[in-house]
């Protein structure tokens, strides 16, 4: 019998690629993607109470259907209700140059960007900090979480494009076989 994934997450830095992966997993297993940040930031980039959005949070969470994109923010809450984990730990420089392409091509009207509702879309200094310091400050985080729930959840560590593409022809190809493993992608 072939294992069912109905609740996944997706976390990683910005610019790690979480909305794009997202929407393919929730596509292939046709579950409905949830993108955290269209949630949780209010106009004009207003950052919501901590209990109000983990409130909001765990509405979604009470779902039997998902797949969740977002960072690191309450990433212990969305494991405990996760049945698959899919880790986006891509190196900073890579984020961050995909951030500022992103940037540049919204400025170029080539992209559309996804942002929430009543936010423009901008480069600011203390974006490019959380994008700069994820590694060191939320990464650990994520990890402590992970180790936490090893053996628990399906755990799935992807560390750059080759993962991804990798994870994506075996995630399509694994959900007809028994089980996909916990394991890292790394080249």
């Amino acid at each position: 019998m072939s294992e069912s994934y109905k609740r996944v997450i997706v976390v990683g830095n910005s610019g790690s690629g979480k909305s794009t992966l997202a929407k393919k997993v929730g596509k292939q297993l046709s579950l409905p993607v949830h993108h955290l940040d269209l949630h949780f930031w209010g106009p004009g980039w207003e950052h919501p109470e901590d209990e109000a959005w983990r409130k909001n949070l765990s509405n979604f969470l009470l779902g039997e259907q998902w797949v969740i994109e977002g960072g690191a923010n309450n990433f212990d809450m969305r494991v405990e209700a996760a049945d698959l984990v899919v880790y986006l730990k891509f190196p900073v420089w890579f984020c961050l140059w995909r951030v500022i392409r992103r940037y540049v091509l919204f400025l170029l009207n080539k992209e559309e960007p996804f942002l929430p509702s009543g936010c423009k879309n901008r480069l600011s200094w203390d974006f490019l900090k959380y994008v700069l310091t994820f590694s060191s400050v939320r990464n650990k985080r994520i990890e402590e979480v992970l180790r936490e729930y090893e053996g628990k959840r399906k755990i799935v560590i992807l560390k750059n494009s080759h993962d991804v593409e990798d994870f994506e022809v075996s995630f399509l190809n694994c959900l007809n076989r028994p089980k996909l493993s916990n394991r890292q992608f790394a080249r």
